[in-house]
Order: structure tokens, then sequence, then C-alpha cells
């Protein structure tokens, strides 16, 4: 179990982007297996929620499918007048391929999401 919270933690940190992290302090380990046990249930939850809709497939396979579905994110200043600056946000995501809306639909998520802000 301790290797599949440690693989789950690894995957949500790779997504993430983090970089590691060498403990040398007691907190951070603590800190670090909090953390780990978060990433686990996550990935439980996901897993759970697709195996309850018909989709038995493995986190790693679901995450390779999933990879190709990309979120861009924009960010650019709007000039109200000479003196009033507005930051604005546009995030939108690519189309979804029939693969991604088949993972997308079992839990009743938007395969679409976007908004501007």
């Amino acid at each position: 179990m301790l290797t599949k919270i440690e693989n789950s933690f690894r995957t949500l940190k790779s997504s993430l982007g983090l970089r590691p992290v060498f403990h040398q302090k007691k907190e951070s380990s603590n800190a670090h297996m909090f953390i780990s046990v978060i990433a686990y249930h996550i990935l439980h939850a996901i897993e759970h929620t697709l195996k309850l809709n018909g989709d038995n497939r493995s986190w790693k396979t679901i995450r390779d499918i999933m990879t190709t579905h990309r979120h861009i994110q924009i960010e650019f200043d709007e000039y109200k007048n000479e003196k009033k600056v507005e930051r604005k946000f546009i995030s939108k995501c690519s189309i979804a391929e029939n693969s991604h809306r088949i993972i997308y639909k079992k839990p009743g998520l938007n395969s679409s999401p976007g908004l501007i802000t």
C-alpha cells in the first residue's frame, strides 16, 4: 500500500511539475507523507468513480489517454482608460478526442471546460 501511495504522489507531483524534495527535518517528512496520502485518495476517488460507471482501466491507462487533452491559459492586460488596467485571463481546453469524451462522460464532467474571467 505504501508503494501505491508513493506512486500516486509521484504521478501527481510530476503532473504538477514539482521538483523533488529531500527531507532533512521530521516536519518535512510528515508533510511528504500527508501529501502522499492525499494524492492516493484523489487517485483512488477517480478510479472508484470510473469503476462505478463501468470503466475498469487503471489510473496509468487513464492518465496516458488524458495527457493529449491540453489546457491553455492566456493572461493579458485590458486597458479601460489611461489610468485603469484590468488583468484578464482566458482559459480554454483543446478539443477533446472521442477517447477523452468517453472518460469525461462517465462521472458527468464537461469535456470542453473554458471560461473568460
